[in-house]
């Protein structure tokens, strides 16, 4: 699978180098969304050891019925240990937030699309 990550914006100055075309990372489907950001992080340059988010229904507005976070013990999030994308994915497009006090967000779109295996 194949996903543009572009990065929108920040609500704290000091992230200007993440501006410039979108990235493009190949990832397996079933890639866990912790593992995900990690990739995320690694391609941009982004210092680990701050908390995110993944808002698969592409919006950052309640109700977060499909957000994804490694905070388990938050009410609004669901924890992402052991998601897999593959798992999860609603749509061609969702978000990215990363480090909640500087709030930076990204918007990733798949490009490749999901191929299910055939069962009998």
């Amino acid at each position: 699978m194949i996903l543009k990550i572009k990065f929108m914006s920040a609500d704290k100055d000091g992230w200007d180098y993440l501006q410039g075309p979108p990235e493009k990372i190949e990832v397996e489907p079933t890639i866990t969304l912790a593992a995900l950001s990690k990739e995320i992080n690694d391609v941009f340059g982004i210092p680990e050891g701050r908390n995110h988010a993944f808002y698969m229904d592409n919006t950052r507005r309640p109700p977060y019925e499909h957000v994804y976070s490694d905070l388990p013990d938050e009410p609004m999030y669901k924890d992402e240990s052991g998601i897999r994308l593959q798992d999860v994915l609603r749509g061609e497009k969702f978000k990215y937030e990363y480090s909640f006090s500087d709030g930076l967000c990204f918007q990733v779109t798949v490009k490749s699309p999901v191929v299910q295996s055939a069962t009998k």
